[in-house]
């Protein structure tokens, strides 16, 4: 497993340093594996592999990186990507959704497959074309997110750091970067989890499900974090291990980076959108690095 590892890390380092993303890669990876250079640890191999395949076969025209904008910023996800709830999501689904349907919502509409955020969406069209005032939309709403937000605060208290984050946003710090958090768990949770592990510091920004009308997916989450760093979309990486993490970033036109740490595979992160991905949040500094002296 740690060879695999380290030759997703290798592969991931040489596409950084030739400004490539992950859905061409992998229309390649087949070649290259053929090739036997995976197996090589050195991320130049890869690089020179690539180029290769890039220029001679599929005709990529590699070009000087001169003008575009440097990586000012990092924003994370929280549950996944820096720390990990123990948390029954399904749990969850199922009490916001019963008390949904006891606001007058048909048992129809609301999925127990999908997030509280989309039963939402579908409760606020419902109540609306059924004549309900726009404050008593807002009311259930309120009363729905205080459910998730009890499970929420509970699972804080025993969640834990992921393995290598204080060294991260200590590196990340000490290279000159900003941070964010941009994350659809409640304000109550994320201070819990801030204060637990002396991390609030690292942050320049926290846009909690509070701060906005719509989460991500949705580009206004990560817009408002964006707003509060200073930072343009392209000067950003995205670090996240869901698809809405993905789709997030790549709606602003920030480069989203995938953590193969938590829900979603490898190919549901590259579908979304992913421009990199890391198998440990460890591999960040290298890839900001090297993306930045392309």
């Amino acid at each position: 497993m740690r060879g695999h590892n380290a030759r997703k890390t290798s592969l991931s380092m040489a596409m950084a340093r030739l400004g490539l993303s992950l859905n061409p890669v992998y229309r390649v990876f087949a070649t290259l594996k053929a090739m036997g250079l995976l197996a090589r640890s050195k991320a130049n191999c890869c690089t020179a592999a690539l180029k290769f395949i890039f220029s001679e076969i599929l005709g990529y025209i590699f070009k000087a990186n001169e003008g575009n904008p440097m990586i000012r910023a990092v924003v994370f996800d929280l549950d996944g990507t820096l720390v990990r709830f123990n948390i029954d999501f399904r749990t969850v689904r199922a009490e916001v959704r019963s008390f949904l349907i006891s606001q007058g919502v048909p048992a129809s509409v609301l999925s127990l497959n999908e997030s509280i955020f989309e039963m939402l969406k579908k409760t606020e069209i419902f109540l609306k074309n059924s004549g309900k005032t726009g404050k008593a939309v807002g009311e259930v709403r309120k009363q729905a997110l205080a459910i998730a937000e009890k499970y929420e605060v509970e699972a804080a208290k025993t969640t834990v750091l992921l393995p290598g984050v204080i060294e991260v946003l200590k590196t990340l710090k000490g290279m000159g970067l900003k941070i964010g958090v941009c994350t659809v768990n409640g304000e109550k949770s994320v201070y819990h989890i801030m204060q637990r592990f002396k991390v609030g510091s690292f942050f320049d920004a926290v846009a909690s499900r509070e701060h906005v009308k719509s989460v991500k997916p949705e580009a206004e989450h990560l817009e408002k974090t964006l707003e509060v760093l200073g930072v343009s979309p392209k000067e950003v990486l995205v670090v996240g291990d869901s698809s809405a993490d993905m789709k997030c970033a790549r709606s602003v036109g920030a480069v989203a980076v995938g953590l193969l740490t938590g829900v979603s595979t490898a190919k549901e992160l590259i579908d979304s959108g992913a421009n990199y991905l890391i198998t440990s949040l460890t591999d960040l500094p290298t890839l900001v690095k090297q993306i930045n002296k392309v």
